[in-house]
Formats: C-alpha cells, sequence, structure tokens
C-alpha cells in the first residue's frame, strides 16, 4: 500500500526562500554596522547599546511572531513596555554620563630619542 502525498510544503516556494535571503541579509548588514561603530567609538558605548536594542528587538518579535502578547491587558503591555524602555533609557544614561569618566583615554606619546642598545 503506497501513501498518497496529498500535502505541499509550506517552505516549497519562492517567498519562503525569499524572506530567508532577506533575514541572513540583514544579519550580514548588522554586523557590517557593528563593527563600523567599532571602528569610530568606544567599545564601552557600542556594545551595550546593541545589546540594550537587540534585548528590545527579540521580546518584540518574540511576542508578535509567536503570539507571546496574545493573553496581555492594555494596562499589562504598557506596562511591559515601560519596563523595556526603563532597561534602553538607562544603559543609554549610563553611556552618556560616563563621558567625563572614559575608561580608555587617549594619550599623547611624544617621540623620544633613540633607544641605544
Amino acid at each position: 500500500m503506497a501513501i498518497a502525498k496529498t500535502e505541499t510544503s509550506k517552505f516549497g516556494g519562492v517567498i519562503p526562500g525569499l524572506i530567508l535571503a532577506i533575514g541572513f541579509g540583514c544579519s550580514l548588514y548588522s554586523y557590517f554596522l557593528l563593527n563600523k561603530c567599532l571602528k569610530h567609538f568606544n567599545t564601552v558605548y557600542v556594545v551595550p547599546l546593541m545589546k540594550a536594542f537587540d534585548l528590545f528587538h527579540n521580546l518584540l518579535s518574540g511576542g508578535i511572531f509567536l503570539q507571546e502578547f496574545g493573553e496581555y491587558s492594555n494596562k499589562e503591555f504598557i506596562i511591559f513596555m515601560f519596563g523595556i524602555s526603563v532597561c534602553i533609557l538607562s544603559i543609554c544614561m549610563l553611556l552618556l554620563g560616563n563621558e567625563e569618566n572614559e575608561s580608555i583615554k587617549e594619550v599623547n606619546v611624544q617621540p623620544q630619542d633613540q633607544i641605544k642598545v
């Protein structure tokens, strides 16, 4: 007895491949932007901001695509977004307040006389 194949794959079209290619392209572009930021700015500033916005993106996309916000009332959703906003705002405030107390400061190096060995 042979099993009849009546269903088609949900991933067998052009659209899923296109979405996968766009997602891969966006991942590569985010690493390009990260490297560009690390080239021009201090790591102490770039990495916490990247992680804060990555946290926000992951929570928001999980809530939308996995329908995690489905059981939230309007009040619970507002409180949830307020908590995320406090997290991102506090990281931004820490970074802005850290301008005078940078852990890595520029040092002016003066050329010295040749060292004789």
